[in-house]
Order: structure tokens, then C-alpha cells, then sequence
């Protein structure tokens, strides 16, 4: 027989104390617990996500690409890289339909405190989506990133390249673009007047002008 929870032993003894005249024990579990008082929740592990690629789908959930079969592509809004505490996306396609577009519209913009011009420090940002909120109405309109997404870091572009061929497979599999060995900007900005970028056919990471033109790979927020 299963064990019986908090409840159902407090439920049980004020049973047995009232010779089990169920609204005499009503009574009184209603005058124990109260009124207005919540009732208590049960506490469950979740375990944590393991490592590994995911779909993220348009609900934020993620699925494990290996259950490919189990979802419906439509919903699929990108991709998603775990690895231990970090997590990199990318959706579906490229920014501008592939073209390359200038990151900004305005030559100096961001504030002082994303500026990263130490290359191990560039390579220690996680946080795109703040980065790009930086940009405000600098970022260039031709990116069109959609409510849900932004322009991922660099530490997250080199996520998504450590595993760029577990990727560009998940990506395909749902009618994705496969990422290319292009030039794609970070949202982690140099300077006022410049931002990092990838070249995805070597994993070389340099910084340019904001208003040069590279490809964008928008990711997804989970």
C-alpha cells in the first residue's frame, strides 16, 4: 500500500478523533488549515535538460531533435545548443533573406557598458538579447527581427559553431536554412562604432563597423 501524504494523515487522525463523523473532521481540518491560507503544493525534481540539440518550438518549449517524429514542423521556431549552463538558438532562416545588412543605421551608437573591445571578454558574452536592446533604434530595420527573437552574442554564435553540423541537420530537417560559411554579425559590440562578427567557414572572429554589411542570424528567445 502507498504511503499516505501530509494531507491525508492529518485527514485520517482528525477522522479517527471524531469517530469518524466526516463533518465533525470537516470542521475542524477547515478550522487547522483556514480559510484564506493556501494549500500546499507538492514539491517535484525536474531534472535539468541534458546536453545537446533541441527544437524550440513556438511555445518556448524545447524538444530533443531525436523526437523529430513526435512534433509538428510547423511550430518549430529554431534550434537550440545546451551545453552545461549555456545555451545558444537560431531560427529558422536568415535575417534580409540571406542578403548582408549593416547592423546599424547610424555609424556611433550603444552604450559604454556592452563595449567589449578585449577579445576574451567578447568571447565571454552570453547575453544577446541585451545587447541588442543596446542598439534601440540604431538597429538596422532591414534585420526585421520578429518580437521573439534578437541578434545572438558572440560567445553564442561560437556555441552554435562547435556544433554547427548537429545544427545545420536539425535546421534542414524542419525546412530550415542551413547556416553558410558567411560572415555573420555578433550583437556584442567593440566600441561605439563597431560590433564582432564570425566567419563561419573558419570560426575567425573579428570587429567591424556597424554599418558594414555581414549576414544576420537571428536567434530565438526561450
Amino acid at each position: 500500500m502507498s504511503q499516505l501524504n501530509e494531507l491525508q494523515e492529518l485527514r485520517t487522525s482528525l477522522a479517527f478523533a471524531n469517530c469518524f463523523d466526516i463533518a465533525k473532521a470537516k470542521d475542524a481540518y477547515d478550522f487547522i488549515i483556514g480559510e484564506n491560507e493556501e494549500q500546499p503544493t507538492l514539491n517535484v525534481n525536474v531534472a535539468p535538460l541534458s546536453d545537446g540539440i533541441y527544437y524550440v518550438m513556438n511555445d518556448k518549449t524545447l524538444v530533443p531533435v531525436a523526437h523529430l517524429e513526435t512534433i509538428n514542423k510547423a511550430k518549430v521556431s529554431g534550434v537550440a545548443v545546451k551545453m552545461s549552463d549555456k545555451i545558444a538558438t537560431v531560427a529558422l532562416h536568415d535575417a534580409a533573406d540571406g542578403e548582408e545588412v549593416a547592423l546599424t543605421t547610424t555609424e556611433n551608437n550603444g552604450s559604454s557598458e556592452f563595449f567589449r573591445p578585449d577579445f576574451w571578454d567578447a568571447m565571454s558574452d552570453w547575453n544577446g538579447e541585451a545587447n541588442t536592446k543596446d542598439y534601440g533604434d540604431d538597429l538596422n530595420p532591414a534585420i526585421n527581427l520578429q518580437s521573439d527573437q534578437y541578434i545572438p552574442s558572440l560567445a553564442q554564435l561560437h556555441l552554435i559553431l562547435l556544433n554547427i553540423k548537429e545544427v545545420n541537420a536539425a535546421l534542414e530537417a524542419v525546412d530550415g536554412s542551413p547556416l553558410r560559411k558567411e560572415w555573420y554579425w555578433s550583437s556584442t559590440e567593440y566600441s561605439a562604432y563597431g560590433s564582432w562578427y564570425v566567419y563561419f567557414g573558419s570560426g575567425g572572429s573579428y570587429n567591424n563597423n556597424k554599418y558594414s554589411t555581414l549576414v544576420v542570424r537571428p536567434a530565438v528567445a526561450i
